[in-house]
């Protein structure tokens, strides 16, 4: 393996270049591993694929990847900084080798897919599910194998495993919830509930030996936590709890927004109680004076011909506008003697305005 001449252009050379041997050899080793069969273990429960989710079959195929050796791993990479080097001397050449430069780039990626798997199992229950954490840490394997340098004593899977994880926080920290809270937070706060779990459980086993109660505070939590109880507090109101409508509260039941109240909808016992007032009321005025029952039916609009004024009804009895409020006021007080715990209803234009309480139309 030689040193690459300098680049009288001044575009960035790999750091290693290999000579034509070492590239025949590098790309004689890729073919062999590309066509060596991979260790299909056989699968105890059948190999149906009906009774398997999709995430269970990615899980299984990614299982029975053949991983790359670290000699396999380096010429890997070798070729590909060789053949990203011949890329960006010549567009003609770019589009004659793309080909092979993308075979050795999938053989690091497949090789590693369990590694994907195994750490995208770590960040279950955090808001994204399994499926979404592997297509994010392939993403993150896919930068990985672009960016890595043969140069490293480090093998590819360890290098690779940083971005993975970089990968999958970022998606939790975006894309976990409705609002975006910053990941420490979020870690922060699952690791306060933990912990207030944990502590509340204590408290009552210990309740149940001594008898003695003991509350639980956030000042427990942050001090079991380590963390200051004030910065405690803050992120716990930084970060509420959201819980979809549409989600089922159970694995075969309704979803939450089906077992909520609507605000605007009447409640049935309120219906049927105000539907009970208005027949009391209506049985106590046809036991007033005729006179007295017109000037309630017409003054609140009982009878359905709307309300009326005192001065409108004064005209149909011919007497003054004082004498109808005289009149009014005394059967009022002849109602409320026999209702005295019924609220009088609001009819006519001015019901939802005035649901309240009885005040006519003046």
């Amino acid at each position: 393996m030689t040193m690459g001449a300098p680049n009288p252009k001044g575009r960035a050379k790999p750091r290693y270049r290999p000579s034509g041997r070492q590239a025949m050899q590098d790309a004689a080793v890729i073919e062999a591993v590309e066509h060596q069969p991979a260790s299909y273990a056989r699968d105890p429960a059948g190999d149906s694929q009906e009774d398997l989710g999709a995430v269970q079959l990615y899980l299984r195929d990614a299982g029975r990847r053949r991983r790359l050796n670290g000699r396999e791993e380096r010429r890997c990479c070798r070729f590909l900084r060789y053949e990203r080097w011949r890329k960006s001397r010549s567009r003609v050449r770019e589009r004659a080798i793309g080909a092979p430069c993308a075979r050795p780039s999938c053989l690091l990626i497949e090789g590693n897919l369990g590694l994907v798997v195994s750490i995208a199992r770590r960040y279950q229950g955090m808001g994204l599910p399994l499926a979404d954490l592997i297509q994010e840490g392939n993403l993150g394997l896919i930068t990985a194998a672009a960016r890595f340098d043969p140069a490293r004593t480090e093998r590819f899977p360890r290098y690779a495993a940083g971005w993975i994880r970089e990968t999958i926080c970022r998606a939790l920290s975006q894309k976990s919830r409705t609002i975006r809270i910053p990941l420490d937070q979020l870690a922060l706060r699952r690791r306060a509930a933990s912990v207030e779990a944990d502590l509340e459980q204590r408290y009552r086993n210990e309740e149940c030996r001594t008898g003695r109660h003991r509350p639980h505070t956030t000042e427990d939590d942050a001090r079991e936590i380590g963390v200051d109880p004030e910065a405690l507090q803050a992120t716990i109101r930084l970060v509420p709890d959201v819980e979809s409508l549409d989600a089922p509260r159970t694995v075969d039941g309704p979803p939450l927004g089906n077992l909520l109240a609507d605000a605007g909808s009447p409640d049935p016992s309120d219906t049927a109680a105000r539907a009970e007032e208005r027949d009391r009321l209506r049985d106590a005025v046809s036991h007033l004076p005729a006179r007295l029952r017109h000037v309630i039916e017409r003054r609140y609009g009982l009878g359905g011909a709307g309300e009326a004024s005192l001065t409108e009804i004064g005209r149909e009895l011919q007497v003054s506008a004082e004498r109808v409020r005289q009149l009014q006021g005394k059967a009022m007080v002849m109602l409320s003697r026999e209702l005295r715990h019924v609220r009088f209803p609001v009819t006519g234009n001015r019901a939802a305005s005035n649901e309240g309480g009885l005040k006519p139309h003046v």
